[in-house]
This record gives structure tokens, sequence and C-alpha cells, in this order.
């Protein structure tokens, strides 16, 4: 099985020594974990943090088996919300509730898009100011 996505990360944990097993919600897979060769690095670390938007390269050999992803950050992450830290507990909160209350494996493209849709909402109300 194998795929190639836009997606939100949702939550991330060290594994190992420089990996991570990251939870994602794609755009049209759904919330998939899969681990990151890497994910302990300065490259991809920041953009391990809940709220991210990144390109996901996912394969496994079988569907039913946790998976390897190399990940692309998009954007600026959820570090550019650190002057606000309203927004960014709510997009910290929407992650948390997307990765507790999305089941495994099915696509979930309305809760993509209402994550997307805070990320724009957010931006755009700083070009209004």
């Amino acid at each position: 099985m194998e795929f190639e996505d836009d997606a939100f990360v949702l939550s991330a944990r060290a594994h190992g020594e420089t990996g991570a097993i990251v939870d994602l919600l794609t755009s049209e897979h759904g919330r998939y974990a899969a681990h990151v060769a890497g994910g302990a690095s300065r490259r991809l670390k920041p953009f391990l943090q809940p709220g991210a938007q990144v390109r996901v390269r996912f394969r496994a050999r079988v569907a039913e088996q946790l998976g390897a992803a190399t990940l692309e950050p998009m954007g600026e992450g959820p570090g550019a919300l650190f002057d606000d830290p309203l927004a960014l507990h709510g997009l910290s909160a929407a992650a948390a509730v997307a990765a507790g209350a999305l089941p495994e494996r099915e696509p979930h493209h309305g809760a993509y898009l209402a994550l997307e849709a805070l990320k724009i909402g957010r931006a755009s109300c700083r070009e209004r100011v």
C-alpha cells in the first residue's frame, strides 16, 4: 500500500533514538499513524507539532501494517502562532479532538477541511488587522 497526500499532524511521540511515531489526518485517506525516520532531527521536529501541515508519502507492505512515512513541511507550521496563544491552543485542541474522535483509516475529508479552515481563517484575520 502506498499513497501521497496532504496532511495535518495530530500528534507525534519519540520512537527509538532518532525516529517518531506520528498520527496524521490526511485529506483523502483519513487518520493514519506512521513511523517517520529522522523525526527527532532539527529539520523535522518543528513540523511534528500538532496542527502542522505536511505533505506525506506513506508506504506499508500490507494495509493493516504500521507504515513508514516521509514528510515535507508545507507553510510556516504552528510556530507562526506563537504570538497568539489563543490561536495556538485552539489549533492544538482541534488536533487532539481529531486524534481522539476519528477512527483510523477512514476518509474524513470534512474534518481535514475544518482544520484547514482554522489555519486559513487565522491567516485572513491577520491580514485584516
